[in-house]
């Protein structure tokens, strides 16, 4: 059992600002929509809850540094993504239309990547911090990596096992594909009304020479998220 992760979600239950119930009751109008997009794109549904912890699902969300909707994008990144962003019209804050968005840029890191923890890491510091931990670790696992990754993205990778173990897993185990080998980890949940959510405002670490250079390929395998009975 991975005590260090159990421990975590446990704080992280109880010390984030936004109750599950609110997130939950956004959720029900939103994860259909979600799933049905990243299905299309062929991207796990589990990273659905990367809109939580970026917004918790928050539509017009807009952070310090100007990243803007529910996946909270930067300008330079959602055109990039064919989304339209001017003082008339900010296609970040349409659920559909970013998204897709989202999709195309989680498939981009993934050609790169080839591993969904390490997707989820770069969505929050860009793929070249990943890559050099990688190259300096000669590791693509994201527990051998993690030390040598920015602090903010540690916990961005943190926040969202610890999300997708609570909307998918309630007073259940649960196993997380990427753990060490032999490990897992389960919370014991308190009620909903104690759950509490984060909410993240993270500026992806992308550029526009390497947006222009993007080359989207489809997804090759699902993220292993099996719940355990």
């Amino acid at each position: 059992m991975n005590d260090y992760v159990v421990n975590y979600t446990k704080q992280y239950m109880a010390s984030h600002d936004r109750t599950l119930s609110v997130v939950k009751k956004r959720g029900n109008t939103n994860f259909s929509l979600i799933d049905n997009v990243l299905e299309k794109h062929d991207i796990p549904k589990e990273l659905k809850y990367l809109a939580v912890i970026e917004s918790a699902l928050n539509h017009n969300a807009i952070s310090r540094v100007g990243a803007v909707g529910p996946w909270q994008m930067m300008a330079s990144t959602a055109r990039m993504m064919g989304l339209k962003v001017s003082g008339k019209k900010d296609e970040r804050t349409d659920i559909y239309k970013s998204t897709n968005a989202a999709a195309k840029y989680l498939t981009y890191l993934y050609s790169q990547l080839n591993d969904w923890l390490l997707v989820v890491a770069a969505y929050n510091s860009g793929p070249t911090p990943v890559q050099r931990a990688i190259k300096k670790t000669g590791s693509t696992n994201f527990w051998d990596i993690k030390p040598y990754l920015p602090k903010e993205t540690q916990g961005h990778v943190l926040a969202f096992i610890a999300t997708a173990s609570i909307f998918e897993n309630m007073n259940k185990f649960i196993g997380m594909g990427g753990l060490p080998e032999g490990e897992s980890f389960v919370g014991e949940t308190p009620s909903v009304s104690d759950l509490k959510v984060a909410v993240a405002a993270n500026k992806p670490a992308f550029t526009d020479e390497e947006l222009k250079n993007m080359a989207i390929v489809r997804i090759a395998e699902p993220l292993s998220l099996d719940l355990l009975t």
